[in-house]
């Protein structure tokens, strides 16, 4: 039982906030235990340990499942008879309601993670004494990272009050105002005041950018569709889809050219495209078809170019495990990096 002792030790030590945690006292063995009935050796394991610098004994639970609160009472007290000291009850895990029934019992116990009751010496933490964090979102969102990607290509926005550059994005003040949090946050960047307005200042620019902000970038590929050749020209000009995926790809490194034509347009357009255009999506990849990518912003905003952003296209293959792709991913960071 010592990783039980230790996981105990580990959560005293936290919850305290002191080097006062849970010394098991290996020289000073419990000469006891042997006179236990046999059900008790079976169920638990027992440690002398210095506890909050007083020595006490624990009962540390051994089997897969745990007894109820009142035969663990039942426990305690047999146990409790044998050793004049104070006898605490540790367990790895246990519902939330036979914690509670443990108090009602009032049987001194350790639940490292969740909850420590030792009233003989003071100590009472309750279940609500630390609440885990909600975990934190791991990708930004499609405006936060829109604004990553713009700044390391060197965009105006840094000199924009923050309702200009959600107009300038086509995104909405509130949208905005949640993507620059994000990104304060997530210590990328800061909002100053300049006199009444609120601007964005990253604290990073270019590749050290990047690499701060990489593993919080999503791959921009929301969904892919397929259309037939016919409509490509058309739907070029009208919803200035950008050339991506391995279409782009082979015009920027060594890859061999794909038999389909690869596009990217913004997600939120295509329905009204579709319809405009009416374009029929076709079921799967057919040699006279196009893929289309469905992207999470549009690919617009981060290009001039009939191309999408390189960094969008290396994230685009993020999910992609084939040394082809892999190495021609390489090649493309290593230009963005030179034009720097």
């Amino acid at each position: 039982m010592e990783t039980l002792i230790h996981q105990a030790d580990s959560y005293l030590h936290e919850v305290i906030g002191s080097s006062d945690g849970i010394r098991a006292l290996e020289e000073k063995a419990w000469g006891e235990s042997g006179v236990l009935p046999f059900y008790l050796q079976n169920l638990y394991s027992f440690s002398l340990a210095q506890v909050l610098n007083q020595v006490c004994l624990l009962m540390l639970n051994r089997a897969p499942t745990t007894e109820t609160p009142a035969v663990v009472r039942k426990h305690w007290e047999a146990v409790s008879k044998h050793y004049p000291g104070d006898v605490i009850y540790v367990v790895e895990s246990i519902s939330s309601y036979n914690r509670k029934r443990l108090i009602e019992q009032r049987v001194p116990f350790i639940v490292p993670g969740n909850q420590l009751y030792i009233p003989m010496l003071g100590v009472d933490l309750r279940e609500h004494f630390k609440q885990s964090k909600k975990p934190e979102k791991q990708w930004l969102s499609a405006a936060a990272q829109v604004l990553v990607l713009k700044e390391i290509f060197g965009s105006e926005s840094r000199v924009l009050p923050s309702k200009e550059l959600a107009e300038l994005l086509g995104y909405s003040a509130m949208t905005l105002t949640r993507a620059i949090k994000e990104l304060v946050d997530r210590e990328l960047a800061t909002a100053e005041m300049v006199g009444r307005e609120k601007r964005l200042k990253f604290n990073y620019d270019g590749q050290e950018l990047w690499l701060k902000a990489k593993s919080n970038l999503h791959n921009p590929i929301k969904k892919r569709v397929w259309i037939t050749n016919e409509n490509l020209n058309e739907l070029m000009d009208v919803a200035d889809a950008k050339i991506a995926g391995d279409s782009a790809l082979a015009k920027l490194t060594m890859i061999a050219d794909p038999n389909n034509l690869v596009l990217a347009i913004s997600a939120d357009e295509w329905p009204g495209i579709r319809k405009l255009m009416d374009i029929y999506e076709m079921n799967g990849r057919e040699n006279d078809a196009a893929e289309i990518q469905l992207w999470r912003y549009s690919p617009t905003i981060t290009t001039t170019n009939q191309m999408v952003d390189p960094l969008s296209l290396w994230l685009s293959f993020k999910d992609t495990h084939d040394e082809r792709i892999e190495m021609a991913r390489d090649t493309l960071l290593e230009k963005v990096w030179g034009r720097f």
